[in-house]
């Protein structure tokens, strides 16, 4: 693996998108408009940061205004919503929202690129997310935090109604987050177990956090991208990620400012294979590099991929060719399966593994 010198600095601007949603319910607070010196105040009041119209290619507020003439009418130096809009943001709180979330990958993603990211969770080292958009999740997070802490846009999801799959909102410490409910749920103890889809963390919580989420929320794209270490496996051939595998992969990564490379992009499956290294003024070792020279992770070959005998574990054989690829990406944010090493370790010693994951192992005799 190469060192390539990053010669791009990775900058993201601000999401239009965001903030036309947040001049609409700036201006559904004030129904009959405001005068745009106003307008600048409310803004910045509520928000917390100047809107500055030049980040969007307009001269002045004027510009910016004009250019949002769907949602806005322009009077007197005055702003005011659309009728229609003002309606339409009303009642918009989503009931059938199986389909909320999917995963995906930027457009403008490209193998070569460098971003600045965070990982918030790794289930191993074939298998965890990445945030690329820190700056615009912080934004969302504030606006969504803004729109629920009016208890007029709040309303916590009965019992009854809490089922897989289900969108949901997760209140916790005053902010909230936009979740999955996995097939686990754990209902017997009022806790369900949820998927945060904008970090990619998998978590047990009270149903008592938990709310309806608005259609203007669910209409931004999850944030947490499905990433793995591109171009390494496990050193023992064929066998899973262990627990000191991933414990040595987080001493590097953990609580750290990283850079990933983009290697290849998997658009069928929603999956970045990067190589990961610290963000520092110095020279830094690719972590994939690091686990190879340290006998962690060894390069994928020809002879990995020529495996011809299944894995065996005791009175289990491995029904894959590539085990440290399961469980999938999917089965994991579903719910189906543990959703750690360190559960699956635990499970493992009172529960066949046939019945853990019934689609990677099946018993001989």
């Amino acid at each position: 693996m190469t060192d390539d010198k990053i010669t791009t600095e990775m900058v993201e601007e601000e999401n239009l998108d965001l903030v036309k949603n947040q001049i609409k319910y700036l201006l559904k607070l004030h129904p009959k408009g405001l005068k745009f010196h106003d307008f600048v105040e409310e803004y910045e009041e509520k928000y917390g940061k100047t809107l500055d119209p030049t980040m969007f290619k307009c001269n002045n507020l004027l510009n910016l205004f004009n250019s949002l003439s769907d949602i806005i009418t322009i009077r007197s130096e005055s702003v005011k919503l659309k009728k229609h809009v003002f309606n339409d943001i009303k009642e918009k709180i989503v009931f059938d929202n199986h389909d909320q979330f999917k995963p995906h990958l930027y457009e403008s993603i490209k193998e070569g690129d460098y971003y600045e990211c965070k990982i918030e969770y790794v289930y191993d080292l074939s298998k965890f997310w990445v945030v690329i958009k820190n700056k615009e999740l912080g934004y969302f997070q504030e606006h969504w935090r803004l729109f629920y802490d009016d208890p007029r846009n709040l309303s916590r999801i009965p019992a009854s109604q809490i089922e897989a799959g289900k969108a949901c909102l997760v209140k916790t410490n005053n902010f909230f987050y936009r979740c999955v409910v996995q097939e686990n749920m754990l209902m017997s103890s009022n806790k369900i177990r949820v998927f945060y889809v904008d970090y990619g963390i998998i978590m047990t919580i009270s149903i008592e956090d938990v709310y309806y989420i608005h259609e203007h929320v669910c209409s931004v794209p999850r944030f947490a991208l499905r990433a793995m270490l591109a171009n390494i496996c496990p050193y023992s051939t064929g066998q899973m990620w262990t627990i000191d595998d991933l414990g040595y992969f987080w001493n590097l990564i953990g609580k750290k400012s990283l850079f990933a490379k983009i290697c290849l992009i998997d658009r069928e499956n929603s999956i970045l294979h990067v190589a990961i290294r610290e963000l520092c003024h110095h020279h830094c070792d690719y972590v994939n590099d690091i686990l190879i020279k340290d006998k962690v992770a060894k390069i994928i070959g020809k002879e990995d991929e020529n495996i011809k005998n299944r894995i065996r574990f005791g009175k289990y054989k491995a029904k894959v060719k590539y085990l440290y690829m399961y469980p999938s990406f999917e089965l994991i944010e579903k719910g189906v399966v543990p959703k750690s090493l360190n559960e699956f370790s635990l499970l493992k010693k009172e529960v066949p593994l046939d019945i853990i994951y019934p689609n990677y192992f099946e018993f001989v005799d």
